[in-house]
C-alpha cells in the first residue's frame, strides 16, 4: 500500500506516455491483488460475524465506487492532479490506520474478564 500511496503521487509528476502507462499497470495491477487478499483476511478473522463483515466490506466498496469518481470529478475540475494528490493522501491514511489500529496480541483486558 505505501508503495501505491507513492505511484499514485507519482503519477502527477510523468508526462511520458509509457511512463504513465507503467505507473499505471503497477498501481492497478497492485490494487487489483491486494483486494482479495483483504477480503480472505477479513473473513479468516470475522469468526461467526462473517456474513456481517463481508456485507459491511461490500457496502464500503460500493460507497468508494459511488463517491469515488464523484469527488474525483469535481477535484479535475479544480485542477487535473488533485485527484491523484487526494487518493495518495486517502491511500496513505490507510497505511498510517493499518500501522497504529492493531490488536494486541496480550490483551490485558481479556485476561481479566476470562
Amino acid at each position: 500500500m505505501i508503495l501505491s500511496a507513492v505511484l499514485v503521487f507519482f503519477m502527477t509528476m510523468v508526462h511520458s506516455y509509457w511512463f504513465i502507462l507503467l505507473v499505471t499497470i503497477t498501481v492497478f495491477v497492485g490494487f487489483d491483488l491486494f483486494r482479495p487478499a483483504v477480503t480472505s483476511y477479513l473473513s479468516n478473522i470475522a469468526g461467526n460475524e462473517q456474513g456481517f463483515v463481508g456485507g459491511m466490506n461490500s457496502m464500503f466498496t460500493s460507497l468508494a465506487n459511488i463517491s469515488g469518481p464523484i469527488l474525483g470529478g469535481m477535484l479535475f475540475d479544480i485542477d487535473i492532479n488533485y485527484p491523484f494528490y487526494f487518493a495518495a493522501v486517502i491511500v496513505a491514511l490507510g497505511v498510517a490506520l493499518t500501522m497504529f489500529w492493531k490488536k494486541p496480541e496480550n490483551d490485558p483486558l481479556q485476561a481479566v474478564s476470562d
